[in-house]
């Protein structure tokens, strides 16, 4: 069985959990499921970022890590990654299998947070609701470069709209 096809069996079951889930765990189950995607994947951190105000800036409001990762850190997205935030707030996937060297050029803040930080592979994936980005989910490797086939790709991409789609219901209840 591939990864594809375990992460697609995950991913109903991950669907049926959040409908039967009440309001008030969301956030844990949010937690839960990026810990899964890391288990899965045997990347070291899973991030759901939200857009918020009309500038669109990123803030992190779930990250999981593999122990001795650091949790990513909220603070200001759009100044300290612009060409990551722009990717992103284009509604545009970032795939990076091998950093620094699939940087480009342009991208000299990032080519920084990436040497400071030693992230040695990275897949991002905008989630849009009526066209318009709400949250990026996010995965990374410390340890090797990797490769992220386009079906992993996809699946991921259902898994961030799961989780997404569950913040409303979670606010909702507070």
């Amino acid at each position: 069985e591939t990864t594809a096809q375990r992460l697609q069996s995950w991913l109903r079951d991950l669907s049926d959990y959040f409908i039967r889930l009440p309001a008030d765990e969301i956030d844990a189950g949010i937690e839960e499921g990026l810990r899964e995607i890391i288990e899965f994947l045997d990347v070291d951190r899973s991030t759901l970022f939200e857009f918020v105000g009309d500038d669109l800036s990123l803030s992190a409001i779930h990250s999981c890590t593999r122990p001795g990762i650091e949790a990513f850190r909220s603070g200001p997205f759009r100044d300290a990654l612009p060409w990551y935030h722009d990717q992103l707030a284009h509604g545009q996937t970032v795939i990076l299998e091998r950093l620094p060297d699939d940087l480009p050029a342009e991208a000299v803040q990032e080519r920084r947070y990436i040497e400071q930080v030693g992230i040695r592979a990275n897949l991002t994936i905008p989630i849009l609701v009526g066209g318009r980005p709400t949250c990026v989910l996010a995965v990374g490797s410390f340890r090797e470069h990797r490769t992220w086939p386009v079906e992993v790709i996809d699946r991921l991409q259902i898994a961030g709209e799961i989780l997404a789609a569950a913040l409303p219901r979670s606010r909702a209840s507070r």
